[in-house]
């Protein structure tokens, strides 16, 4: 029988392959904006789980509190960002923002929406980053715009036009 290894432990194949098959993703959770953002704003604070008959959450899902999220379990998380925004000469952004001391945020990643012309334009932006979260008391994430003198990031209720999605990867 050949030996594999497992989180540095050999086990047998026949072992591991029913393990690694039923362990899966174990936590998946989205959260959307529930109005249209048109000014800076940092957190973004009007948000959502999203509530859909079609969707529902695995494991034990974030924790949000006026716009900070909170990770259940430590492990490696993606985080995607998704909207649909307008602007007129203009350049706006929607940001990931991480700490990993519950207190100094970085922008680590962010989506833009851009064009010097007056003509209003549409788009559909998206970021991801992938977060080590070694640490659920300080490693924290929350979400931001910026540079919005003439700019839409929409949102609502009952559609995911602005969302954020969190999927556990991992073991850190």
């Amino acid at each position: 029988m050949a030996l594999i290894k497992l989180n540095n432990q050999s086990i047998s194949a026949v072992t591991a392959l029913p393990t690694a098959i039923s362990t899966g993703i174990t936590m998946a959770d989205k959260y959307r904006t529930t109005s249209d953002i048109t000014s800076n704003t940092d957190p973004i604070t009007n948000l959502e789980r999203v509530d859909d008959a079609s969707f529902s959450i695995i494991g034990s899902g974030m924790t949000e509190s006026s716009g900070t999220f909170s990770f259940p379990t430590t492990g490696v998380y993606q985080i995607y960002v998704q909207s649909r925004a307008t602007a007129s000469n203009d350049a706006a952004f929607l940001g990931i923002k991480l700490t990993t001391d519950n207190s100094n945020y970085t922008e680590e990643s962010y989506a833009t929406v851009s064009t010097d012309s007056s003509t209003r334009i549409n788009a559909g932006i998206f970021t991801s980053v992938l977060f080590d979260v070694t640490n659920v008391s300080t490693h924290k994430v929350r979400f931001a715009t910026s540079s919005m003198s003439n700019a839409t990031f929409y949102g609502d209720t009952n559609t995911n036009v602005t969302a954020f999605t969190f999927i556990r990867l991992g073991d850190t």
